[in-house]
């Protein structure tokens, strides 16, 4: 992860550095990454990962974490939901 770019960049600067050492943006905190190795994208993944993305096109190895955790118990508690409206 590469915390910050030179301040001195301009906009095209910053834009070809990135594309010349294949780096992009988290779509959810803005981190600099490498787009092969440190990034999960929609439609590049499985459809559980897809699912699990939400919105977002692209996000950090850690942001993904979250998102995976939040999903999981997003799905624990629709299982749970379910399993007490059918003892009713």
């Amino acid at each position: 992860m590469i915390e910050n770019l030179p301040s001195f960049f301009t906009l095209d600067e910053e834009e070809e550095y990135m594309e010349d050492n294949n780096l992009n943006t988290c779509n959810m905190c803005d981190s600099v990454q490498d787009w092969a190795t440190e990034m999960y994208w929609k439609g590049e993944e499985c459809i559980e990962t897809n699912d699990i993305l939400g919105d977002y096109t692209a996000v950090c190895d850690d942001c993904f974490h979250k998102l995976r955790r939040s999903y999981a118990n997003r799905w624990r508690n629709s299982r749970t939901l379910g399993a007490n409206f059918q003892r009713w």
